[in-house]
C-alpha cells in the first residue's frame, strides 16, 4: 500500500514539474511576443528618436545620429538581423548598448563619429564574419579597442582619425595586422606614432596604403 502511495507522490510531483516549466515557456513565449517589435515597427521609432533606417521589407542600413540614442535605446537594433551598415555619431552611449548586437550577421560597413566608445562594443559584433570597412572619427578608441577591431580578417579598409579630439592608441600589434590579408587601406591617428613602425607595418602588408598619424595639438 504505502509502495503505492509514493508512486502516486512521485506521479503528483513529476506533473507539478512539467506543468511549471511549461507555464514558464509560455509566458516567456508571450511575452517574447507582446514587446518583440517587426523589422519595419523598430525602424520607426528609430526614426522617431532622430535616426535614420533604409530598406522596406529589410532595413539595410541603420543611422543614430543625435545623443537620444543611449543605451537602452540601442535595443531597436535587435530585430535589425539585415542591416548592412550601421552608422552611429553624437552617441553617448558606452559599449554595453551593444549586447543588443549580438544577433547581427550581415553589417559590412561600420562608421562612428564623435562617439563615447572606447572599441570594446566591436566584441558584441563579433558574428559579423563579413565586416569589411570600418570609419571611425573623434571617438576614443583604445589599444584594446584596436585590437578588438582587428580581430575581423575580412577588413579591407579601417580608418580611426581624429581631428578635434586626442587619440588614446599608443601601439599597433604587427602581429594582428599580418593577420589581414585583405586590408587595403590603413589610417590610423595614434597619440604619438612610433619609430619605425609605419615602415614596419608596411613591411608586413605591401600592398596596403598605410599612414600613421600624430593626434591634433589641443
Amino acid at each position: 500500500m504505502l509502495k503505492k502511495i509514493f508512486k502516486f507522490q512521485y506521479r503528483i510531483r513529476t506533473l507539478f514539474v512539467l506543468m511549471t516549466v511549461a507555464a514558464v515557456v509560455t509566458y516567456v513565449g508571450s511575452n517574447r511576443r507582446l514587446w518583440w517589435p517587426t523589422q519595419q515597427e523598430a525602424a520607426r521609432e528609430i526614426g522617431r528618436l532622430g535616426g535614420l533606417t533604409e530598406g522596406s521589407d529589410k532595413v539595410v542600413l541603420a543611422g543614430f545620429h543625435t545623443p537620444n540614442f543611449t543605451n537602452k535605446e540601442f535595443r531597436w537594433l535587435e530585430p535589425l538581423v539585415d542591416v548592412r551598415v550601421l552608422a552611429i555619431s553624437d552617441s553617448m552611449a558606452t559599449g554595453i548598448a551593444f549586447r543588443h548586437c549580438t544577433q547581427l550577421e550581415n553589417i559590412a560597413y561600420i562608421q562612428f563619429n564623435n562617439c563615447a566608445f572606447t572599441g570594446d562594443c566591436f566584441k558584441y559584433l563579433e558574428n559579423n564574419k563579413q565586416l569589411n570597412r570600418v570609419y571611425i572619427e573623434d571617438t576614443p578608441i583604445s589599444n584594446a579597442g584596436l585590437n578588438q577591431i582587428l580581430k575581423f580578417n575580412k577588413l579591407e579598409s579601417i580608418t580611426i582619425e581624429h581631428l578635434e579630439t586626442p587619440s588614446q592608441i599608443t601601439e599597433i600589434d604587427p602581429a594582428l595586422i599580418a593577420k589581414l590579408p585583405l586590408l587595403r587601406q590603413l589610417f590610423i591617428t595614434m597619440d604619438e606614432v612610433p619609430e619605425g613602425l609605419e615602415e614596419e607595418l608596411r613591411a608586413i602588408l605591401p600592398n596596403c596604403s598605410i599612414h600613421l598619424d600624430d593626434g591634433p595639438d589641443l
